[in-house]
């Protein structure tokens, strides 16, 4: 770690993450290897390998070990505030990081004024776009579509690829980048959050504060969902109705009466 705050710091959270932790770091060291940066891990009590298989890496890591998962709101603002670079980089720990995207991304948030956040294209192991990668600010209807089907009207925005950058409503959390000065203006995440609906309430914070979540289609990272936690599990299910249910009652009279559908 540098003697000078870094341009970059990368805040991971990680919960019995074993199984893609190490491709993650590795990714990372080989995405940045011209760059200034900082690795931050928040470790949620994991009970498999995770620890073991970071702290066998090579790469300059800072590691948080916790006793209990507090959730990932809480997990990621305990890794920005041990952090000091001038960037943040949220990253989960099954998302391969490319070195295009890093260096879009920093160069995207230093020449454009209003940008809050950049995010990049999520695909998944066989290059398929996840189309979790831009959503939309749902409804209830749309929420509920999510949760029984996953996903349909009402959710996701379209996305254009082959741009080189486009302005989204709801990015997701799994990797973006931003300022530090905008993470604190804006708060950060809602910690009452234990998991999801985080990335859409900070989204939706963003730009009512005037501004632009942009989203890089030209440069797609790989995302392998589901590794700390199996959707379609009770665990999913409970949580994703909570935080929904949270973001919804939060907003209630100022996005949408709750009736509407």
């Amino acid at each position: 770690m540098s003697i000078t705050s870094p341009e970059l710091s990368i805040v991971i959270v990680t919960h019995d993450s074993g199984g893609t932790i190490r491709f993650c770091l590795d990714a990372i060291s080989h995405a940045s290897a011209d760059l200034d940066i900082e690795i931050m891990i928040v470790d949620h009590a994991s009970t498999d390998d995770t620890l073991a298989l970071i702290q066998s890496t090579d790469l300059d890591l800072h590691v948080i070990p916790l006793r209990t998962n507090e959730g990932f709101a809480k997990g990621c603002h305990r890794g920005v505030k041990a952090s000091s670079g001038e960037m943040l980089m949220l990253l989960n720990p099954d998302v391969i990081v490319s070195q295009s995207f890093l260096s879009e991304a920093i160069s995207s948030l230093r020449e454009g004024y209003r940008v809050g956040a950049i995010v990049p294209l999520l695909v998944d192991g066989l290059g398929r776009i996840l189309p979790e990668s831009a959503r939309q600010l749902p409804s209830v209807g749309g929420s509920l579509r999510k949760l029984l089907f996953g996903g349909g009207r009402g959710y996701y925005q379209d996305i254009v690829v082959g741009e080189s950058e486009q302005t989204i409503a709801i990015m997701s959390g799994a990797c973006f980048m931003m300022y530090r000065k905008t993470w604190d203006q804006i708060g950060g995440f809602d910690i009452r959050y234990f998991m999801y609906a985080e990335d859409m309430d900070l989204s939706y914070t963003l730009q009512k504060s005037g501004y632009e979540v942009l989203l890089l289609p030209s440069h797609p990272v790989i995302h392998f969902k589901g590794e700390s936690t199996r959707k379609q599990s009770w665990n999913y299910n409970f949580h994703f109705y909570r935080s929904m249910s949270l973001f919804l009652e939060k907003y209630s009279g100022e996005l949408y009466p709750l009736w509407q559908v």
